[in-house]
């Protein structure tokens, strides 16, 4: 699962605080398509990216085939830190604002229909004939 915080470098790495993270992401995005492994993306939604948040569902299904909405109710600090909860609440979308993203566009079915199918297995044991199933004899009864 690959996080995308932003449709350009500005705001991802601004929500990220860490300056090249977005390319870095979209480099890393590269690879796997090159090497045609599959990954899902997982948008964060939260007020600072939320202007451009259709951007970045358009950006995400251009990528990559699967794609998630992460937590939009976004999760206070563990560490219980009033200062970082502080900043996590103010990132926190309104409730409209989460109905509106979570809103399903495809029904179960075209969900399933437009997935990838699983990758081949490298070995599959041929299935036993009726009566060649291994087992162990009843204890109270002799091999003949």
């Amino acid at each position: 699962m690959v996080a995308i915080y932003g449709a350009n470098s500005e705001v991802h790495d601004h929500i990220t605080r860490n300056p090249g993270s977005f390319q870095a992401t979209m480099n890393g995005i590269s690879l796997l398509n090159d090497t045609g492994a599959r990954f899902t993306i997982q948008l964060i939604p939260m007020k600072e990216n939320y202007h451009q948040f259709q951007d970045m569902v358009h950006q995400a299904k251009s990528m990559s085939q699967e794609l998630r909405i992460g937590a939009s109710w976004l999760y206070l600090s563990a560490k219980g830190s009033y200062q970082k909860n502080l900043q996590i609440c103010a990132q926190r979308l309104s409730p409209n604002e989460v109905i509106t993203l979570e809103m399903p566009d495809l029904s179960f079915e075209e969900r399933l229909h437009h997935r990838r199918p699983p990758p081949p297995l490298l070995y599959q044991a041929p299935a036993p004939e009726c009566g060649e199933c291994l087992h162990a004899p009843p204890h109270d009864r002799q091999q003949s």
